[in-house]
């Protein structure tokens, strides 16, 4: 007759002997030919942020936006757009924001006009934006430097996408 013991010393044998023949095998991975064999990994995401000014701050009329980033593709930019929660519409800053290795990120923003604007609401949105969409930001600045009107867009353009958003007050 066959004891507990037994069982349990017949089982601990079949661990050990099939977690010796599991360790000892190779697993051959194929590759289609001409292929390196390499398998391409896509952990990496892009990631966009603002760091400076913080959710609700009070600021001035010009304020440098700071920023972090990672994995920006190299046929987008960031571009810093304020959007005046009174006037609903869109303002794509001067230029890109400037990118360092790092993936740290600047740009000067201009929340409001002059005299005007005190203890009203903006948001300051940072979008990655591609060549087609940067165009229509450059033709807008362009044309509002020409006529000296600056009347804001009244949607953002195909191409942008929008990464962060925080909400300031004009001092």
């Amino acid at each position: 007759m066959k004891t507990a013991r037994s069982y349990a010393s017949k089982s601990i044998l079949f661990i050990v002997v099939s977690t010796m023949l599991l360790t000892s095998c190779k697993t051959e991975i194929s590759t289609p030919k001409g292929s390196s064999g390499a398998v391409k990994e896509d952990h990496q995401k892009t990631t966009l942020s603002i760091d400076h000014p913080e959710q609700n701050a009070m600021v001035p009329i010009a304020v440098t936006v700071t920023g972090s980033s990672r994995d920006i593709p190299d046929n987008k930019k960031i571009w810093i757009v304020v959007f005046p929660l009174m006037a609903n519409s869109y303002y794509p800053q001067d230029r890109s924001a400037d990118l360092q290795a790092d993936g740290k990120w600047a740009s000067v923003a201009y929340i409001g006009e002059k005299n005007k604007n005190t203890g009203e609401q903006f948001d300051i949105i940072a979008v990655l934006v591609d060549a087609n969409a940067e165009m229509q930001f450059r033709n807008y600045i362009q044309r509002s430097k020409n006529t000296n009107s600056y009347p804001g867009l009244g949607s953002l353009p195909q191409g942008v996408e929008i990464y962060s958003r925080i909400t300031v007050q004009r001092q």
